[in-house]
């Protein structure tokens, strides 16, 4: 009976050291790994995305492994499926409101400071 508690005695840290492996890295990988694969199977045709190497653009069509993305008007690639980083929201292109609103404000800014002068 002593042999075992001795032996348990020299190998509780190691123990202490795999649980602690199992929960701050592995699990947190795992649980990574599935919202990728869920981020990349809830994809859809219009979404815009961004590719791992930073092209932005609109999905057209998806495949099994493989999507076809609209990057300018008329200018369509094909690329991996698993090199789509992340849901990109829509471009200052898709808003010509917003983006005719933003120039309009510094006009009236700098009216304000001849003014002053």
């Amino acid at each position: 009976m002593n042999e075992i508690m001795g032996l348990v005695e020299m190998f509780w840290p190691f123990l202490v050291l795999i649980a602690a492996f199992y929960f701050f890295m592995y699990r947190p990988q795992k649980k990574q790994e599935r919202e990728r694969n869920d981020f990349l199977n809830s994809l859809k045709k219009g979404d815009h995305v961004v590719t791992a190497g930073g092209i932005y653009g609109v999905i057209r069509s998806l495949r099994d492994d493989t999507a076809t993305l609209e990057i300018a008007p008329k200018v369509v690639i094909k690329i991996d499926k698993a090199s789509i980083m992340k849901g990109a929201g829509k471009s200052a292109e898709d808003k010509p409101q917003e983006k005719a609103e933003k120039k309009s404000e510094p006009e009236e800014e700098t009216a304000g400071t001849e003014d002053d002068a």
